[in-house]
C-alpha cells in the first residue's frame, strides 16, 4: 500500500500536465455553458454538447467531480464533459459547495437542485430525453450514488426518480463501513461531521433492491485511497437481487487519480471499451 501512495504522488506531476493540455486541444464541436443553480459561488454547473453531432441519444451524462468533498470543481474536469459530449452525450458536470465550510447535507442538496437546473437548461436546448445516467468519480461517485439511490429526495422535490437510467461508479467509496486510514476518517468527517453520519451518506446503504437501474463500477486494483472492495461490495449486493445488474472492471496498474485520467485523456483501450459498450448498451 505505501508503495501504490508513493506511486500515485509520482504521477501528479504528469497528470496535471496532461489536464493542462487537453485545454489547449479541445475541440471546437464541442460546446461548453457555465449556469448557476444557487447563489454560492460553488452552485454552478458546466454543459457540454456537441455542436456538430448527428447522434441523437436517449440519454444524458450527470457527472460529478472528485476531490474528497473539500477539493475541485467542474473546471478542472472539463475533459470529462468533453469525452462525453465527442460521444453524442449532452453532459452535466455540477459544482457543489464544498467541505469542511460546508457539511452534510449540503452538498446532496446541492446534487439535487443542480440536477433540476441542468435538466430544465437541456430542455431549453432539445438535448433531454427524459433520461439520464448518473456518474461520478471518487467522492462525486459517492454523490451520483446516493443522488442515484436516495428516491425520495427525487419525489419531494418534483422530479422523477425514473429518469435514472443508470450509475457509473470511477473509484468511489461506496461503502463506507470499510475501514479507513486515518487520513480518510479526516475527510470523511469533513463532510460529515462525525462517524455517526456515515451510514447516512453510504450509497450502498440505500439499494432496496427493486431498483433496476444498471450499474458499472470501475476502479483501479493499486488505488491506495478508496479500497476496490468499494466497488465489489456495491456491485455484489446489487446482483444479489438482480443477476447481471451490475459490472465491474478492474482496471490493472492503476491507482486513484490516474484511473481518470488514463480512462477520459488518454483514452485507454481497456477502460474506453469497456465504458463506451456499457453506455451503448442504455441506449438500446
Amino acid at each position: 500500500m505505501l508503495l501504490w501512495n508513493i506511486e500515485e504522488l509520482m504521477y501528479f506531476p504528469a497528470l496535471a500536465a496532461k489536464v493542462a493540455l487537453s485545454e489547449i486541444k479541445k475541440s471546437t464541436r464541442i460546446s461548453q455553458e457555465k449556469l448557476y443553480y444557487g447563489p454560492h459561488p460553488q452552485q454552478y454547473m458546466l454543459l457540454f454538447y456537441d455542436t456538430g453531432s448527428k447522434i441523437q441519444r436517449k440519454n444524458s451524462i450527470f457527472f460529478v467531480h472528485g476531490g474528497a468533498w473539500c477539493l475541485g470543481n467542474p473546471t478542472l474536469f472539463r475533459f470529462i464533459g468533453r469525452y462525453f459530449a465527442s460521444l453524442g452525450f449532452p453532459a452535466i458536470l455540477p459544482g457543489y459547495r464544498l467541505a469542511p465550510k460546508h457539511k452534510y447535507p449540503a452538498q446532496n442538496k446541492d446534487m439535487i437542485d443542480a440536477l433540476k437546473t441542468g435538466i430544465a437548461a437541456l430542455k431549453e436546448r432539445k438535448l433531454f430525453k427524459d433520461s439520464l445516467i448518473a456518474a461520478g468519480q471518487s467522492a462525486g461517485a459517492q454523490l451520483a450514488g446516493c443522488l442515484t439511490y436516495q428516491r425520495n429526495n427525487f419525489l419531494k422535490n418534483s422530479i422523477d426518480p425514473n429518469i435514472i437510467k443508470g450509475f457509473i461508479s470511477i473509484s468511489g467509496p461506496l461503502d463506507l463501513t470499510i475501514p479507513k486510514s486515518s487520513i480518510g476518517k479526516k475527510l470523511l468527517n469533513a463532510y460529515t461531521i462525525s462517524s455517526e453520519n456515515w451510514s447516512k451518506v453510504s450509497p450502498i446503504n440505500f439499494i432496496q433492491g427493486n431498483e433496476n437501474i444498471p450499474v458499472l463500477c470501475i476502479h483501479g486494483d493499486r488505488d491506495p485511497i478508496v479500497s476496490v472492495s468499494n466497488s465489489v461490495n456495491i456491485i455484489s449486493k446489487v446482483n444479489h437481487s438482480k443477476n447481471n445488474l451490475a459490472k465491474l472492471y478492474i482496471a490493472k496498474g492503476t491507482h486513484h487519480c490516474d484511473l481518470c485520467v488514463n480512462l477520459f485523456l488518454n483514452k485507454d483501450q481497456n477502460c474506453c471499451h469497456v465504458l463506451n459498450t456499457w453506455l451503448e448498451e442504455r441506449e438500446l
